[in-house]
């Protein structure tokens, strides 16, 4: 591990510049996975309890570059490397739990991100970083110039 944290974002793509992820599916990246193990004969270690053990550790390894750094410090270029090899250790185990398990990652993330929609709207948690148990109840913040006529609408419950 690089011994100079980093946790602020870099920005190393430019203009016009293609990334992998604008042409690579999910579905090649899975094959992809599936067949390093296959070709290994690794299948019969790949279990749901050592796969999702694996993802832990991985995304320990991941943490652990930013484990007591400075939120200023921008990442080196030999930091970034080994993030993204951490970050794909994790995305590996991820993709061939889903193999295993035949979920449907696309399926799964958009249905996840319904319900963080629903746990988390924009209105009530903008620029807030609460759990979603703590926008349960509270009032979804007024427009700027209506203040007057929400108060009037709200009633107010004693605790």
């Amino acid at each position: 591990m690089s011994d100079s944290g980093c946790s602020q974002r870099l920005s190393t793509r430019k203009g016009n510049m293609k990334r992998k992820d604008d042409t690579t599916t999910v579905d090649q990246l899975r094959k992809e996975v599936s067949q390093f193990i296959r070709e290994r004969d690794w299948e019969k270690f790949h279990n749901g309890k050592n796969l999702s053990m694996s993802i832990a550790i991985e995304a320990a390894e991941l943490m652990e570059h930013f484990q007591w750094s400075d939120p200023q410090t921008p990442c080196d270029a030999a930091a970034l490397q080994e993030i993204r090899h951490e970050l794909a250790d994790v995305v590996i185990y991820a993709l061939d739990f889903c193999n295993l398990m035949d979920i449907d990652l696309a399926s799964a993330i958009k249905d996840k991100m319904k319900q963080n929609r629903a746990k988390y709207p924009a209105k009530k948690v903008r620029g807030k970083s609460h759990k979603y148990t703590y926008y349960q109840n509270a009032p979804v913040p007024a427009k700027r110039g209506r203040v007057k006529a929400v108060r009037q609408k709200i009633q107010i419950r004693p605790a």
